[in-house]
């Protein structure tokens, strides 16, 4: 666990509680209650909800879809494919760096699609979660 998630500074007191809805940003559950700092009761995922910190917590609004980052992953395939296609009888070095270069970045982006696509879903599975709560 990271240094500043486990230490309060001294002008904090550590008996302090959370008193408004704020959820865990591995499983959703309600930190309501809980110490400012700690570890979530129901997964153990450590947390920071200092104000000027919030590690740990769950932010709806940095799990987006990626739309943006899909279309360019897929251009930078069909640029590679295109570029490739064709230009190996006689060998255009210029085009083989080309493709090269865009099979490369796409596969970046392609990356970090993975990454905000599983950030999505999970967020959806806590909202889900907050939802259930909130009925109950």
């Amino acid at each position: 666990m990271p240094p500043d998630v486990e230490e309060l500074p001294a002008d904090i007191n550590p008996d302090l509680t959370i008193v408004h809805s704020i959820y865990c940003g591995r499983c959703g559950h309600d930190l309501r209650y809980s110490r400012w700092v700690g570890r979530c009761n129901d997964c153990g995922h450590a947390y920071n909800a200092r104000p000027l910190i919030m590690q740990g917590i769950f932010h709806p609004h940095e799990h987006r879809v990626p739309l943006s980052d899909t279309i360019v992953a897929l251009l930078c395939f069909a640029l590679a494919f295109f570029s490739i296609r064709g230009n190996l009888n006689p060998i255009a070095w210029d085009r083989v760096v080309i493709s090269a270069i865009s099979f490369a970045t796409g596969i970046l982006y392609t990356r970090m699609c993975v990454r905000a696509y599983t950030g999505c879903f999970r967020a959806r599975g806590i909202l889900r979660r907050i939802r259930q709560e909130h009925e109950s």
